[in-house]
């Protein structure tokens, strides 16, 4: 569910640097032209391996009860197998 909701903050990034949402060639390269860190990771569409084309590992990530009392959940790596650069925040948790 996060990798839909980050697609959404990246599509909104690129829609407001194209300053026009109707012109389809300023949106293509807006993308072309964003990079940055969304709640999934860092995004990249500047060097992909094809024109406006970001690569992401997997990671294995759990909802988890937060320790924050202003949030219900946390959103927690569990897994970093894709990348062991990335720190693990919690153990997988049974359902």
């Amino acid at each position: 569910m996060s990798f839909n909701y980050a697609v959404f903050e990246i599509a909104a990034h690129a829609l407001k640097l194209a300053g026009d949402p109707h012109d389809h060639q300023a949106v293509a390269a807006a993308i072309g032209q964003s990079k940055g860190e969304v709640m999934t990771g860092k995004y990249d569409f500047t060097n992909g391996p094809v024109k406006n084309v970001s690569n992401h590992p997997d990671y294995m990530a759990q909802w988890q009860t937060s320790k924050d009392p202003k949030f219900m959940y946390d959103l927690l790596i569990v897994n970093n197998a894709a990348d062991p650069t990335v720190p693990i925040d919690a153990k997988l948790l049974p359902l």
